[in-house]
């Protein structure tokens, strides 16, 4: 059964759907500023289309998500069973929502999508050598809407509202594209500067082979952040827990290859810091405690070849060069006992 539609301007192109003066182009739909490409989408997180977001064979109405063709008048969503509302998306199992996580190699944060080498960043997005900036769309067979610039019989260069392609190079509001590389901000991307090969910088972040960093964050090697969440590996974090190997984190600590951080704690190699306290090689600080091959201190106490005090006692033994001249002292402080012991040139057993 299909509902009446309720909307004057739309229009439907290829299969494709626009909304409000939005286009769609070789099976993408931009709405808003917003582009979706290749089941991709973006909306301050997610892809919106005067309030609808498609996603694969999922339409939103009113923020809502709809599967197949059915939607009902109070604008709740089904999709594959699921119910979505209040702008939440989801799409393949997967959910995106005020900066939430959306797996299959995507990550929206702050308004920011990368996915498969595509990026958007304050309005901007590139996606197979598309770039949208503006509300503007230029894709292969470009189209212009909306005082927008077609490009193809203008030698290849487009101009739009100050911006500039020349040679495969686009300039949107200062940001400059060329050669695969972004400056966004004032920022650039060339060479081995902020971003080198394969990085993208957007908005100060900064994204290399399959690295990306977000608000300062970095990871590497498979690792993603996002809004100080961290991903490694099978590793996932949310709302700044940590689950690593069937492991959770919580509160701000963080696993990372084995090493477990807590409070400030460093576990790294077998070694671990608290509060202040440092293990190395075995050592171990606490407070000012020193434990250094086999000695311990603690609040002052010293404890070294077996010889140990207590209470801020010590054990002190001065021998003489020559034991059979002169004498020994050995000082003794046990508890809270002070023995002054002296004796020949020979030395006895004391406790």
């Amino acid at each position: 059964k299909h509902l009446p539609v309720k909307h004057t301007r739309i229009l439907t192109s290829g299969g494709m759907l626009t909304s409000g003066g939005m286009l769609t182009s070789g099976g993408m739909l931009t709405s808003g500023g917003m582009l979706k490409s290749g089941g991709m989408l973006t909306s301050g997180g997610m892809l919106t289309s005067g309030g609808m977001l498609k996603s694969g064979g999922i339409l939103t109405s009113g923020g809502m998500l709809k599967s197949v063709a059915y939607v009902n008048e109070w604008r709740y969503v089904k999709s594959g069973g699921m119910l979505k509302s209040g702008g939440m998306l989801t799409s393949g199992g997967m959910l995106t929502s005020g900066g939430m996580l959306k797996s299959g190699g995507m990550l929206t944060s702050g308004g920011m999508l990368t996915s498969g080498g595509m990026l958007k960043s304050g309005g901007i997005l590139t996606s197979g050598g598309m770039l949208k900036s503006g509300g503007m769309l230029k894709s292969g067979g470009m189209l212009k809407s909306g005082g927008m610039l077609k490009s193809g019989g203008i030698g290849g260069m487009l101009t739009s509202g100050g911006m500039l392609t020349s040679g495969g190079m686009l300039t949107s509001g200062g940001m400059l594209k060329s050669g695969g590389m972004l400056t966004s901000g004032g920022m650039l991307k060339s060479g081995g500067m902020l971003t080198s090969g394969g990085m993208l910088t957007s908005g100060g972040m900064l994204k290399s082979g399959g690295m990306l960093t977000s608000g300062g964050m970095l990871t590497s090697g498979g690792m993603l952040t996002s809004g100080g969440m961290l991903k490694s590996g099978g590793m996932l974090t949310s709302g700044g827990m940590l689950k690593s190997g069937g492991m959770l984190k919580s509160g701000g600590m963080l696993t990372s290859g084995g090493m477990l951080t807590s409070g400030g704690m460093l576990k790294s190699g077998g070694m671990l810091t608290s509060g202040g306290m440092l293990t190395s090689g075995g050592m171990l600080t606490s407070g000012g405690m020193l434990k250094s091959g086999g000695m311990l201190t603690s609040g002052g106490m010293l404890k070294s070849g077996g010889m140990l005090t207590s209470g801020g006692m010590l054990t002190v033994t001065e021998w003489p060069s020559t034991l059979s001249q002169g004498r020994c002292t050995v000082t003794v402080v046990a508890l809270d006992t002070w023995v002054w012991w002296h004796a020949p040139s020979f030395i006895s057993t004391f406790y």
